[in-house]
């Protein structure tokens, strides 16, 4: 009993940022897809999580097999380098999808408060709707909405891909190895080459080893799935909202001047395009819109580093296994001509790598650029004509962004485009040597 209550205790504790708002912003979000891959666990009842546990392990399980099945797969290659490469490149991917799971659990509690950010507008001002903001909203959402749909259908391409490559190779062209396991036990006719503790050249083993590796890479294209619409939808809500922020700022003094007109409304018809900025009244009126702007900012500043919390580690073990990865799937592309079958299926998984590898960083930069725009759009107010309050709020706001937001992870790597080339040359790197160790 003392046992059930510390669980329960520690579960209230572990969902304490949970709300209806998180929710409803998740199942917006992801529809059931979060629940699916256990990026967010339904803590509701006791029989949802015991229901859960259970088919976490029975996920876990077969991630971990899959990874040892495709490393010893690797150990056991006879000599055959290529073997070893695309084994140890399909298992890289188990173990970065495994990692993805882990740290969205782990990270409850800063997932939760971005949803919840997220799902309350990051700002409310107290203004009519614009419609350039209502524009830019549009925009963003088309291009997250594009996002999510090319990234699954890439994945889903590149599993078909690893699903049926080499057994319709085998089968119909005979382009494969005749040899159907190699001496150590390495079946070469599975969709991914692997090594089971058991003969899995014929009958039943064979369709256990196969049926394992479909619903284990169907697990792995749900993760990726997952961790991809993870990154798109939180960094295209902070990129519209910075758009947003940059037009309210660019536009201060008709703010002000609209609150202005609202407490003398006897000046409607007096110059009311022309601010007064010698009237005390207007001056307030720039400082409160001002400080409107930095508690949006703020919002924005909150939600990057909650989601640097969430990718420090994350991010930083997919990017240098990424390097890897790529230049494993660059080498069995360029040394695979007589396997032809799994050059097609590592092309396939390559461009969803590339795709994993490029988008995160050309948005990430995005961040970086536009928080630039907004000091620039700051400095081009008519500070000079303001009051000193306006001033002090501005030269604070002026320093916070001058010291940069960005996605980063451990080492402070930026999520930029500076690191996509240092990636980029790594992964060139890492070829070369495969193609020199390959050759001697």
């Amino acid at each position: 009993m003392d046992i059930l209550q510390r669980f329960k205790d520690f579960l209230r504790e572990y969902d304490r940022d949970n709300d209806e708002v998180v929710d409803k912003t998740i199942f917006d979000e992801f529809n059931y897809l979060y629940r699916i891959t256990f990026f967010y666990l339904n803590l509701k009842t006791m029989k949802i999580i015991g229901l859960q546990i259970f088919l976490f392990i029975f996920y876990i399980s077969f991630i971990l097999l899959q990874i040892f099945f495709t490393f010893m797969g690797a150990i056991f290659s006879d000599g055959d380098f290529f073997l070893m490469a695309h084994s140890l490149h399909v298992s890289f991917i188990y173990l970065i999808m495994a990692m993805l799971t882990f740290m969205a659990i782990t990270l409850r509690s800063h997932l939760s408060n971005i949803y919840k950010i997220i799902g309350n507008g990051f700002y409310e001002y107290d203004e009519v709707t614009s419609k350039e903001e209502i524009q830019i909203k549009l925009k963003y959402f088309k291009i997250k909405r594009n996002l999510k749909i090319g990234f699954p259908l890439l994945a889903f391409v590149a599993m078909l891909l690893a699903v049926t490559a080499i057994p319709l190779s085998n089968e119909y062209f005979g382009l494969e190895d005749s040899v159907m396991i190699n001496k150590k036990g390495v079946n070469l006719w599975l969709p991914l080459n692997g090594w089971y503790p058991f003969d899995s050249s014929e009958g039943l083993p064979f369709w256990i080893a196969f049926s394992l590796q479909i619903i284990s890479m169907s697990l792995v294209v749900l993760i990726y799935i997952a961790g991809s619409a993870t990154y798109f939808t939180i960094v295209l809500h902070v990129i519209p909202q910075y758009h947003i922020l940059i037009w309210k700022v660019r536009n201060i003094t008709k703010r002000a001047m609209v609150n202005y007109l609202k407490i003398k409304p006897y000046l409607q018809g007096k110059n009311r395009r022309r601010p007064n900025f010698e009237d005390m009244e207007f001056q307030k009126q720039m400082v409160f819109c001002l400080k409107q702007n930095i508690q949006h900012y703020q919002q924005i500043i909150r939600v990057v580093n909650l989601f640097t919390e969430v990718l420090r580690v994350t991010g930083f073990f997919v990017f240098l296994g990424i390097t890897f990865v790529v230049a494993l799937s660059a080498f069995i592309i360029v040394t695979g001509t007589a396997r032809p079958a799994i050059v097609c299926l590592t092309l396939g998984i390559a461009a969803a790598e590339i795709g994993y590898m490029t988008v995160p960083c050309m948005l990430g930069q995005m961040i970086i650029d536009l928080n630039e725009q907004l000091g620039f759009e700051l400095y081009n107010t008519p500070w000079y004509r303001c009051s000193k309050d306006f001033k002090q709020c501005l030269n604070i706001t002026q320093a916070r962004i001058g010291y940069g937001v960005a996605v980063t992870t451990l080492f402070s790597y930026a999520m930029d485009m500076d690191t996509y080339c240092k990636l980029v040359n790594t992964s060139y790197s890492y070829f070369s040597l495969l193609l020199a160790f390959k050759s001697t």
